[in-house]
């Protein structure tokens, strides 16, 4: 019994050293997989193969081109498939500042002041301002006292441009020729006060259809014949004349009859339409 025992160790004896010489082969194949490779300068090439984990955080989902310091190229951060990154640019805003300006006008200008958006400007302007009560209406306050425009214009430093517009009011006048008197006036009086300013007077923008056909007086017939008298004013003045008709009226000559809540006094659109012609010339 004893021999037969000895004779069963001796044959699992080779079975052992193949069992181990097995795992041992495995664990080298192990090790050659998965040790880091060096190429011949001694730089590690594991990650050319195994591919490496990235933190999706704020800093990296968002990429943007990174300048080189040795170059100036740029090297994208990102997969060369990934969308670029561009800056939101919020909608273009209206350029309204008129910082140096003085408006003078009727009520049609004080319209203009509140509803165009227009900023920096000073206005002097009074509803029913005409020509001659420029000189006399105390409508400017000034330091809790009442005064007339021209007094506030003798008050006033010189301003880049002044913007005038005055007439619709005087349309009911029974001379032309009183009324450009008038207005001749006002303009001497403004560039003598001022003479480095450049003035810009305004033509009278026409009224709705609807306006011009009920009145007699406040029509669009009435108000051509008076810029061709301002027209010629300006003219003889040397100052700027500024034709606002062809951007405010349809093909009838008249102003839309959207434009203006009564048929004169001009909507906020149109308003800031106005702001945007005088800002473009």
């Amino acid at each position: 019994m004893r021999i037969k025992h000895a004779k069963n160790r001796s044959m699992t004896l080779p079975a052992v050293l193949t069992a181990f010489c097995i795992v041992a082969a495995i664990i080298i194949v192990i090790i050659i997989i998965y040790l880091p490779k060096k190429d011949g300068n001694g730089t590690d090439t594991t990650a050319d193969t195994v591919p490496a984990v990235t933190e999706i955080s704020e800093s990296t989902a968002i990429t943007e081109p990174v300048q080189t310091e040795d170059t100036g190229d740029t090297e994208s951060t990102a997969a060369t498939d990934a969308p670029p990154v561009t800056e939101y640019i919020p909608p273009e805003v209206r350029d309204t500042d008129f910082s140096g300006c003085l408006f003078i006008g009727d009520s049609r200008t004080e319209g203009f002041m509140l509803y165009s958006g227009v900023k920096g400007a000073k206005a002097y302007t009074a509803r029913g301002l005409m020509v001659d009560t420029y000189f006399t209406a105390p409508v400017v306050d000034m330091n809790g006292t009442k005064i007339s425009v021209s007094q506030a214009v003798e008050s006033e430093s010189s301003f880049e441009r002044i913007y005038i517009m005055l007439g619709v009011n005087e349309l009911g006048w029974a001379y032309d020729s009183v009324f450009i008197s008038k207005y001749e006036n006002l303009v001497d009086h403004v560039k003598s006060c001022m003479p480095d300013t450049e003035i810009i007077v305004q033509s009278i923008i026409p009224v709705t259809l609807a306006k011009s056909e009920s009145d007699e007086i406040y029509n669009n017939e009435n108000i051509t014949r008076y810029n061709g008298l301002i027209r010629d004013m300006c003219a003889r003045k040397s100052v700027t004349y500024m034709d606002l008709v062809p951007y405010f009226v349809g093909d009838d000559g008249a102003l839309p009859e959207e434009a203006a809540f009564d048929g004169i006094h001009l909507q906020k659109s149109y308003c800031e339409r106005w702001l945007d012609v005088l800002k473009q010339a």
